[in-house]
């Protein structure tokens, strides 16, 4: 349920800001933010694996 629910979202999303726009202001810098936060994460988690 929670899916459909998320994908009807992205839907409304796309509807209103295009997807070009949604790729640029939404999409693109979630993505770096995520990236940024998993390789400092695996980073410190390198020192208590090594």
């Amino acid at each position: 349920m929670g899916a459909i629910g998320a994908l009807g979202l992205i839907g409304l999303a796309v509807a209103l800001f295009g997807p070009r726009r949604l790729q640029r202001e939404v999409i693109q810098p979630m993505q770096t933010a995520l990236t940024d936060r998993a390789e400092k994460l695996w980073t410190e988690a390198r020192r208590p694996r090594a």
